[in-house]
């Protein structure tokens, strides 16, 4: 039953085809790439820019209960067999394949968002042991430069809105959804453990990206605004403490 499942993920290719998609457009995702990837302290990603084209989202290990959740070094995504999200055995590949940069990924899940101009489409391929993943569920092996299927993918190819943080936060959703009530929910101990000057930074910018989601009414909309206040507290306080006294 688990290898059927899993090779549906692998049934319907990715085309390779570029787009009528304006450069403006491609431009502005890449602009979007760059803001979104500047930011840090959140609980259940991190980013990593890694030059123009090229966006990392890395997965925190879910937090349990009972502790940390500890990912199998043989199958470092066993939640992706229940999300519905496809591989293509035939999509296109990143500019940095995944073969030189393997050994470099920890154990957490890593995911790479690869804007680039010659395919005018972002792509999301999978960089953290993706073929011990694929043979521990098919048992065979498969390219490991092979994309991920994603919404967001889809609904930019039929030119509908779609922006850098809707590939991050359908990335993010492949955590367990019991455990994550708001994908971009805030980690407030990281915040705490920066120095004063760098928390007063992330802060400010957490704060300007969380009101731009919020201008999109998503579904944690409470939640997120719960961050934002206590952001804003963060934010103000470290202000205080580091102004000269009068």
């Amino acid at each position: 039953i688990i290898q059927d499942h899993w090779m549906a993920h692998f049934t319907r290719p990715v085309s390779t085809t570029t787009t009528n998609t304006s450069p403006d457009k491609l431009n502005v995702f890449l602009k979007e790439c760059l803001g979104v990837g500047c930011l840090k302290g959140f609980k259940y990603f991190e980013l990593y820019l890694r030059g123009r084209e090229e966006l990392l989202v890395t997965l925190e290990t879910p937090v349990t209960p009972d502790g940390p959740s500890q990912l199998n070094p043989a199958s470092p995504m066993p939640f992706l067999k229940s999300t519905g999200h496809k591989f293509s055995r035939d999509g296109p590949a990143p500019a940095s394949p995944a073969a030189s940069e393997m050994e470099k990924m920890g154990m957490n899940p890593v995911f790479l968002i690869g804007a680039y101009t010659r395919y005018q489409t972002p792509y999301v391929w999978l960089r953290s042991n993706h073929s011990a993943t694929v043979e521990r569920y098919l048992g065979k092996s498969l390219p490991q430069d092979a994309p991920v299927e994603l919404k967001s993918g889809t609904k930019w190819k039929a030119n509908e809105e779609v922006h850098a943080w809707d590939f991050v936060e359908e990335i993010v959703s492949l955590l367990p959804p019991p455990l994550m009530k708001n994908p971009f929910e805030i980690d407030f101990v990281k915040l705490d453990e920066m120095p004063a000057l760098e928390r007063t930074l992330v802060s400010a910018g957490l704060i300007h990206f969380l009101k731009k989601l919020m201008l999109r009414k998503p579904q944690y909309k409470d939640k997120m605004m719960e961050d934002i206040l206590l952001l804003m507290d963060v934010h103000f306080n470290v202000l205080q403490t580091a102004l000269p006294p009068k």
